[in-house]
C-alpha cells in the first residue's frame, strides 16, 4: 500500500545513502584500477544489484541486468523491494531518478518479462533486450535406441518409466520440512510401484545430505533411486517418462518435449505451485494418493490435446 512505498522511499534516502556509500569506498578502487567497462549481473543480486548500479554509473561502468531463469517476472531490485509495492498498481510512482537508477541493459527472456519491465518498473523501452528462445525440444527427435544408450550410460533402467525429480530453481526449499513432506511424498513411488524408477536431480546448490537422509530412512535400494548431480538437465528430462517439481526453470524445459508434469504441493504450502495448478499444462498433488491418481491417470491416458495446447502457451509467455 501507499504507506509501505512511503516507507522504501524513506529508507532508500536515510539509510541506503550510507550503505552504498560503504560499498562505494571498498569497490571503487578496484573498478578504476581495474579499468572494468561492463558489469553483468542478475535480476535476483537484490541490494548489491542496488548498489552496483549507480557506482558503476558513477565511474562510467555499464551494468546489464539480466534475468536469472523464465519462473515469473522478471525482478526489479535495482529501485524497490517488490514486496513493499502495491501489486494492484505496480508503477511505482513515487520513483525518483535521483534517487534510483536502471540498468543501462536489461536482458529478459520474453516479451511478457519486457512488458512488464516498462509498465511496472518503467524501464525505457529501448534499454530491454529479448533473448533466448523456447521450443528447442520441439524440433529434436530422438529414436527409442537414442534414449535407451543414455540411459544405460547414466546407469537408468532401460525397463521401468522413470519419473524425475527435480524440485525447484537453485535447491531454494520453503523450508526443511517442506522439503521432506516432498520427497516422502515421491520417493515412495519407487517401492510402492515396480514399474517405477526415479531419478532424484539435484540442483549444483543443493547438497545430498536431506536426500540421501530420505532414501535410508525408507529403505530405497540404488536400483529404485538415483540421487545424482552428473546429469545435464535437458537428458533428464529426455529419458524420463514423467517430470515431478515445485517450482523450477525444469518445469518450462520439460514443456519443450510435452513431458507430463506433476506439480508437487504438500499441504497446499507453495503459493508458485498453487499457480501453476492453474495453468492448465501441468498435473497438481497435494498428497500421495492424489499423485498415485495422477500417475495411474497418465500411465493409461497420452497427454491431452489440450494440456498440450496450454504448455506451448505457457512457453509462448
Amino acid at each position: 500500500n501507499p504507506l509501505h512505498i512511503e516507507n522504501e522511499i524513506r529508507r532508500c534516502i536515510y539509510i541506503t545513502p550510507f550503505i552504498t556509500a560503504y560499498y562505494e569506498a571498498l569497490f571503487s578502487k578496484f573498478l578504476k584500477s581495474s579499468n572494468v567497462k561492463k558489469i553483468i549481473m542478475c535480476s535476483e543480486a537484490g541490494i548489491i544489484g542496488r548498489i552496483f548500479n549507480p557506482i558503476g554509473q558513477k565511474y562510467g561502468t555499464e551494468l546489464i541486468g539480466i534475468q536469472h531463469g523464465v519462473l515469473g517476472n522478471a525482478s526489479f531490485p535495482y529501485f524497490h523491494i517488490e514486496k513493499h509495492i502495491n501489486k494492484k498498481d505496480y508503477t511505482n510512482s513515487n520513483r525518483s531518478s535521483k534517487l534510483f537508477t536502471l540498468p543501462n541493459k536489461t536482458v529478459v527472456w520474453s516479451e511478457k518479462a519486457k512488458s512488464d519491465l516498462i509498465l511496472r518498473g518503467k524501464y525505457p523501452n529501448n534499454s530491454l533486450i529479448v533473448i533466448g528462445k523456447m521450443n528447442n525440444g520441439k524440433n529434436k527427435k530422438n529414436t527409442l535406441g537414442e534414449i535407451e544408450k543414455l540411459k544405460r550410460l547414466h546407469n537408468i533402467p532401460v525397463d521401468k518409466k522413470i519419473i524425475l525429480l527435480a524440485m525447484r530453481t537453485g535447491g531454494k526449499g520453503l523450508n526443511k520440512e517442506f522439503d521432506l513432506k516432498c520427497l516422502n511424498m515421491v520417493y515412495p513411488f519407487s517401492k510402492i510401484e515396480n514399474d517405477f524408477f526415479i531419478l532424484s536431480k539435484l540442483h549444483p546448490l543443493e547438497e545430498f545430505i536431506l536426500y540421501n537422509k530420505v532414501k535410508k530412512n525408507l529403505s530405497i535400494s540404488e536400483n529404485q533411486l538415483s540421487i545424482t548431480k552428473n546429469i545435464n538437465i535437458k537428458t533428464a528430462i529426455l529419458i524420463s517418462d514423467i517430470v515431478v517439481s515445485v517450482r523450477s526453470t525444469t518445469i518450462f524445459e520439460a514443456m519443450e518435449y510435452n513431458k507430463p508434469i506433476i506439480i508437487i504441493n504438500p499441504d497446499h504450502i507453495s503459493t508458485d505451485a498453487k499457480d501453476w495448478s492453474k495453468t492448465g499444462a501441468v498435473f497438481y498433488a497435494t498428497n500421495q494418493n492424489e499423485m498415485k491418481s495422477i500417475l495411474k491417470n497418465i500411465l493409461n491416458n497420452p497427454l491431452s490435446k489440450e494440456m498440450i495446447k496450454n504448455q506451448d502457451n505457457c512457453l509462448r509467455d
